[in-house]
């Protein structure tokens, strides 16, 4: 098995490897835009909130346009869910334009669009038009969210997937972060443009990089499959090509009588429940929600002064961490890391439900708990809901189950962000954690029965653990077809 996965002398193996780096940045670069749109509103609302002062030398482009305040919780709420409105049906057409456009095709697509809805941010006049922005701004972030893991996963060899699989929970992280860090200390109208710019990296890198040698398979192209898996596998791989191609080439669908994409089989339903469970039990324990409405948590379950620089201290912490997952990932069982983090998340919720009943220890403990609770969650639940999408569907249905549960990802996330405000407003803040806690521990346990290991096994054997039975598996496949 090594030798088929690692053929090639090493000097040339560097050269492909930093070939598969790049072209999997451009999918890295689509989910730091995935936390910029998530971590915007969390500065956002602050700004409109208290109507911050802005050093001088942003005045003369910020007053080009009225000044836009928000007074009540529905506005907040609408400023945080908007972004969140359109992410599920983004991330199902999503499932559609993989397959019918390919994967590279559906980033060169949505990016312009994305850029064009963070300049109608920028430029807004109104908060309706502000609201329109974000909305749209969720709907391309839906339609880049599971063509990311998709293309990293289809375009890289098994030593280096699952690493940049957990790259993309560090991307997002770091997109937090950036979208904190202009929003601390710049006006939120500055702040958005140059967020919104990445867009024109991710364009960048993506028509530089080559397709999927998949996706060409699946399409018939067997030439431009060929010269794509050579440009970033090498020639010495070409065996391995020649398996993937048996899999997937439609010419060959019929010779070897392999049986094609069944809704009903194990080998997709299964996966699909598990990744949804995995989702639900990280967007529904609140992380996301947290990310959101940071800095307003921060002025609540704390106190006003320093909301900002928690705020972006915790940043930090969840980039660290992330960075930490993608080294563990390695070395560590998949299933371990979820089960610890999802037991520690609920913990950590449950001590927050405690400290802020009592209200005690304020204003340190709460923060410090906060930033607990973000190293748990990021150390193992977020980054494996979006790896496991990369790697439990087979390849004839990895479009189609992606943009499935990253929907119901995102769907979650939606009703999550949209009820936290009233969350906070009617339960206060011990009731909101106790119910992610919940949550986190219910979820928790789900996964202990439900949740496979998957570190060092090929796609075609986590494939074949779900649907042992299936037909296709017994024609004899041998080695890893990616």
């Amino acid at each position: 098995m090594e030798e088929a996965v690692n053929p090639n002398p090493p000097k040339e193996e560097f050269k492909y490897e930093l070939r598969q780096w790049i072209t999997a940045s451009g999918a890295i670069v689509a989910a730091i835009l995935a936390g910029v749109t998530g971590g915007f509103s969390a500065i956002l609302i602050p700004q409109l909130e208290f109507n911050s002062t802005i050093t001088e030398y942003n005045t003369s482009f910020v007053n080009n346009f009225p000044n836009i305040t928000i007074q009540t919780t529905s506005q907040k709420s609408w400023l945080g869910f908007s972004g969140a409105l359109l992410l599920a049906p983004g991330c199902w057409l999503s499932g559609f334009m993989i397959e019918k456009l390919g994967r590279r095709m559906t980033h060169l697509v949505s990016t312009p669009l994305y850029f064009l809805s963070w300049v109608t941010i920028t430029i807004s006049s109104s908060f309706t038009i502000l609201v329109i922005g974000r909305v749209f701004s969720g709907l391309f972030m839906g339609l880049l969210a599971p063509a990311s893991p998709v293309y990293i996963a289809e375009t890289t060899n098994p030593r280096l997937r699952g690493i940049l699989l957990g790259c993309i929970s560090v991307a997002a992280c770091s997109g937090n972060l950036l979208a904190h860090a202009t929003g601390t200390w710049l006006h939120w109208r500055l702040a958005s443009l140059w967020c919104g710019s990445l867009n024109i990296i991710c364009f960048i890198i993506c028509f530089l990089s080559p397709e999927s040698p998949t996706w060409f398979l699946k399409r018939g192209k067997i030439e431009n499959a060929a010269r794509s898996w050579k440009y970033l596998r090498g020639s010495n791989c070409m065996k391995e090509f020649e398996l993937l191609k048996i899999a997937h080439a439609p010419n060959f669908l019929e010779k070897k009588n392999v049986q094609r994409f069944d809704w009903s089989s194990k080998s997709f339903l299964k996966p699909l429940g598990i990744v949804c469970l995995v989702f639900f039990t990280a967007q529904c324990s609140g992380v996301n929600a947290i990310t959101f409405y940071s800095v307003d948590i921060f002025r609540q379950v704390a106190n006003p002064e320093g909301a900002f620089m928690w705020t972006l201290l915790t940043d930090v912490v969840k980039i660290l961490v992330a960075c930490l997952t993608c080294w563990l990932i390695k070395r560590v069982s998949n299933r371990g890391l979820a089960l610890i983090s999802g037991s520690g998340t609920a913990i950590v919720l449950f001590a927050l439900t405690i400290v802020k009943y009592y209200d005690v220890g304020n204003p340190w403990t709460p923060v410090i708990l906060l930033i607990v609770y973000n190293i748990t969650s990021f150390i193992g639940l977020v980054p494996l809901s979006w790896m496991l999408c990369g790697e439990l569907f087979p390849m004839n249905c990895k479009g189609l189950g992606t943009g499935l549960t990253t929907g119901f990802g995102f769907l979650c996330l939606f009703l999550v962000v949209l009820a936290t405000p009233y969350m906070f407003e009617y339960f206060l803040a011990y009731g909101t954690f106790f119910i992610f806690g919940c949550v986190a521990a219910v979820g928790t346990s789900m996964l202990f029965f439900f949740l496979p290991e998957t570190r060092g096994k090929t796609l075609l054997e986590i494939e074949r653990s779900f649907d042992k039975c299936d037909s296709k598996l017994k024609n004899g496949y041998k080695a890893s077809v990616l």
